[in-house]
């Protein structure tokens, strides 16, 4: 479950106005790579009413050693 939204301007830290949502979310791993969709309710009027998300991500093995080769 994720809850997330706005928090106001860089001048003033406020809820009021924002949008916040609350979204359960479902994944698969598959290897190294995971899916996820994810549907997104609005909690404010500021909100959007319902939302879909889809989200995909790769986890790459031994990056950092990688890098650390590459950089030195």
């Amino acid at each position: 479950m994720e809850f997330y939204g706005g928090l106001g301007t860089a001048n003033q830290f406020t809820m009021r106005g924002t949008s916040q949502y609350i979204a359960p979310v479902l994944s698969w791993q598959v290897g190294n790579a995971v899916f996820k969709v994810s549907p997104t309710f609005g909690l404010t009027d500021a909100s959007y009413r319902a939302m879909l998300r889809f989200g995909a991500q790769y986890e790459i093995s031994g990056f950092r050693r990688k890098l650390e080769k590459l950089f030195h």
